[in-house]
This record gives structure tokens, sequence and C-alpha cells, in this order.
């Protein structure tokens, strides 16, 4: 099967730079194309991303053959990340031109003294594209895709800065917050484990790991927890000062730092999943008591706090915000143009997941 392949990606090599290759392309949108070649170059590095970030290096045609849900394996849903992502790459690329954009000297210099100096480090010319034709590219094509990632960037920075298409506005800022954020507070009360201690009651420190040990409560122990966590939530219904109780019974300590509370989105991880889904339902102001793996939580929900995106006290909760709202309007961007980028179908279904080498290299 190796040899196939490799026969398959030799032939590839040799028919892309031929004039009559060249009217064949894998994506077209506008007058811009992306050939066989890049496509498939671009497919490896997709995959390395995948194979390092969602499945821990499994490379095996099994995994790729399993399904993500019914009717749907690995394979084709990653596929159709990738193909969408390659889809935005050639809008972008297109966009450069039309946007009036150029690359300096320096950057083009930049691009050609890297895969220069990659050709000096494999040994000459031919050894680099030895190696590169396991990504269905050469040293030539190489420079020109580095070139197309710069101004894929330089497309996007100039979508984003001060007066651009997709400027990001306090406007922005103020709706994504609202919609997509609420203020919680909890009173943690933790009946499942404690911190290990010896026998003379000093804490026991892992030596593998550096942190604390801890050990299962015992029955009793974990009942009289139980208990607390009742008599505490039946207090703050009857109207008891949550805050005061927070203060005195919360376990979770990071709460006596902001004492405003969490300021939690659906992806957050600050908070076990069931509690995070009890408190998007709570109406502002109720109180409910949610049970996790972990143990019990008292949850309030407050309202938000005007502009609290912006407050530096509150950096930790929005350290990806501007990312991740820029990453929004960039993908309602794409959508209302990926459906004029076309896809030359013999040509990708030549490609798989399952079957590329992933770029690790270049």
């Amino acid at each position: 099967m190796k040899k196939i392949i490799c026969f398959l990606l030799a032939l590839i090599m040799l028919c892309s730079f031929t004039a009559c290759a060249e009217k064949e392309y894998a994506l077209k949108y506008n007058d811009t194309t992306i050939s066989a070649n890049e496509y498939l170059y671009w497919l490896s590095s997709y995959k390395t991303v995948f194979l390092s970030y969602y499945l821990n290096g499994n490379d095996s045609p099994e995994l790729w053959d399993s399904e993500v849900d019914e009717g749907l394996t690995i394979e084709n849903f990653l596929s159709g990340i990738a193909l969408g992502n390659i889809k935005n790459n050639i809008i972008c690329i297109d966009l450069f031109d039309e946007m009036g954009l150029k690359l300096s000297k320096d950057e083009i210099n930049d691009a050609d003294d890297y895969v220069n100096e990659l050709i000096k480090k494999a040994g000459g010319v031919d050894a680099l594209n030895n190696s590169l034709s396991a990504y269905g590219v050469n040293s030539k094509l190489l420079k020109e895709i580095y070139k197309n990632d710069r101004k894929i960037k330089l497309v996007q920075d100039k979508l984003f800065e001060e007066g651009g298409e997709l400027a990001i506005t306090d406007s922005d800022r103020d709706n994504f917050f609202n919609e997509n954020y609420i203020r919680v507070k909890h009173i943690y009360i933790n009946n499942v484990k404690d911190l290990a201690r010896d026998e003379e009651g000093d804490l026991i420190i892992d030596s593998d790991t550096g942190t604390y040990k801890t050990r299962e409560l015992t029955e009793t122990e974990k009942a009289e927890k139980t208990a607390l966590a009742e008599t505490v939530y039946a207090e703050i219904v009857s109207g008891g000062d949550f805050d005061a109780l927070m203060a005195e019974y919360g376990a979770d300590t990071t709460m006596k730092v902001y004492k405003d509370g969490y300021y939690i989105n659906s992806n957050t991880a600050l908070l076990p999943p069931e509690v995070i889904e009890k408190a998007f339902t709570a109406a502002e102001g109720e109180v409910a008591r949610v049970d996790s793996e972990i143990g019990i939580h008292i949850i309030k929900r407050e309202p938000l706090l005007d502009k609290a995106y912006a407050d530096e006290n509150n950096s930790a909760f929005f350290s990806e915000f501007d990312n991740n709202l820029r990453t929004i309007k960039l993908t309602e961007f794409f959508n209302n143009r990926v459906n004029d980028v076309t896809v030359n179908k013999d040509v990708i279904s030549s490609f798989s997941l399952k079957t590329c080498t992933a770029n690790y290299l270049y």
C-alpha cells in the first residue's frame, strides 16, 4: 500500500508543473485556484493538527474509520473541517489582490530565505524535493505556499484593523458579552475528598507531581458534609446572606479572590458541566443546588456587571474574549463567500486524511 501511495504522489509531482496540469485545480474562487499539490500539502498540515490536539497521535486506519456519530466517520468529519479551512484560505488569497495588498520585499525574501535554508540543511534541492514529495510539493511550490500563508494573515489583519470591514467595536463586545456570558457565585462543599495527612498531621506531597495527595472521605465524613450543604442551602432559601455563607463555608478559595463571582460561557472549564448547565438555565437571582462528581455546589446566578470584560480584575475570565469574537466575525465573513468556492471533487477525492502523510516538518 505504501508503494502505491508513493507512486501516486510521484505522478502528482510529475504532472503538477506541466502546462496541461495547470488547467486542473482542486479549488477555485474567482480567478484564484489551488492546485492538487497545494490541497495535499494543506491536508497533510491539518492532519498534523488533528493528530496533535485531538487524536493523541493515533494515526491508525481503524481510528479514521471509526464513527463520531451514526454514519459519520472521523475521516469524513475532520476532512470537512480541513476542506472548510482550505476554502477560507483561497478566499483570503483572492482578496489579497482585490484589497490592493502587496508583500514587502522583506516578506518575500523571508519565504525564499527560509526554503533556501531548508535546501541547505537537506543537502540540496533534490534531497529537499524528495522529502517534500510526501506532501505533494517541491521547494518552488513550498515558497509560494509560505508566501500565501503571509497573504492570508495580512488579509485578516487588514479586515480587523481600525476602520476595517471586521473591526471589533465596543458595541460588538457588549453584544458578545451579554449574549454569551453569565455571572455566577457558588458555595462549594466538598463531600468527596480531603487532603491526605501523615501520622503527624502534616500534608503529604506526591513526589511525582509535586502536588498534595488526597484521600476519599469516610462515609461518616461524607454524611456530615452533605448535611452541612443541606443546612446552608435551606438557610439561603429562607433568606440567608449568600455572600456571608459563601465566605464561611465555601471550599473554593478562588471565590475569595473573585468575590463578584465567576464570569462563564458555555465552554468554560472553571466549573463542572452540570453546574454550568444549571447556571445558564437559572433566572437571575435564582439559587440552586447541584451535585457533581467533585461535591455539592450551591449556586446563585447574578446579573452581569456592565463591561466586566474590560475590567483587568476579571482578565482571567476574558483572556480569549477578543480572539473568540474575532473568530465568530471571521466565520460569518467566510460563510457569506464560501458557497462561491468551486470544489473539484474529482481531484480532492484522490486524497484522504487516513492515507496522506502528516506534515510535522514543513
